[in-house]
């Protein structure tokens, strides 16, 4: 999971998008337009995920000469629309379904099977069910508790995830992000920095740790691998290791 939007823009001005994937092959076959006047479209992320000024249009091949100037600003139109859509700032009992993205402030109690493609600054999430996804997790934003095959991309700063159980996973913990405890399969692929996990249980399962990350305690068949020194960076002018 990445932080950005994929879609197909027809000739005729119409986009195509999904909430479930970001794969321009996926978008062909979903909405039958392998036959059609079409071009895949990219809408990156901006410096303020929830400001859609921030975020980068672009092709990702070469432009036809239909996709004029008019033509690009219609499907950035239409793609702004729907992003604000997935915005919340606000209190949620429940989101349920659907692709969001959760502003400074947003608490949410519940997700279930939803795909949110950042949690920012303060916003909360109680618990996640299902198969519930979370691309990046930044500032101090918070998850309470993940469930089934729940997913956190990469979590940043001083992110927070309570407890994670079932298949729930963590790609990249960064900074000094924290997992508590650990349950069943859960897994976390990389740790950076001073990241911690202060609980693993059952079968649950660090990949990789760098400088400082830390595990707290390990129960049963809960594995860390040996710590890793960073890589040393190399001065190119002189060739030694900084």
């Amino acid at each position: 999971m990445c932080e950005i939007f994929s879609g197909i823009g027809t000739r005729t001005g119409q986009l195509y998008t999904s909430d479930v994937t970001d794969s321009h092959n996926d978008l062909f076959d979903i909405y039958n337009l392998r036959e059609q006047q079409c071009t895949p479209v990219e809408f990156l992320l901006g410096t303020d995920p929830t400001d859609v000024s921030t975020y980068t249009f672009r092709f990702d091949a070469e432009r036809p000469a239909w996709a004029d100037d008019e033509w690009v600003e219609r499907i950035k139109a239409e793609w702004t629309r729907r992003i604000e859509k997935m915005i919340v700032r606000d209190k949620r009992k429940i989101l349920a379904g659907g692709c969001w993205i959760l502003g400074d402030g947003a608490v949410v109690g519940q997700t279930i099977s939803v795909r949110l493609v950042v949690m920012q600054g303060t916003s909360q999430v109680g618990g996640m069910w299902g198969t519930s996804q979370v691309g990046v997790m930044q500032g101090t934003s918070q998850a309470g508790v993940m469930w089934g095959t729940s997913r956190v991309g990469e979590m940043r700063d001083s992110s927070q995830v309570g407890v994670m159980w079932g298949t729930s996973r963590v790609g990249e913990m960064r900074d000094s992000s924290q997992v508590g405890v650990m349950q069943g399969t859960s897994q976390v692929g990389v740790m950076w920095g001073t990241s911690r996990v202060g609980e693993m249980r059952d079968s649950s399962q660090v990949g990789v740790m760098w400088d400082t990350s830390q595990v707290g305690v390990m129960f049963e068949n809960a594995r860390a691998p040996r710590r890793l020194e960073a890589p040393k960076q190399v001065d190119p002018a002189t060739g030694e290791a900084k």
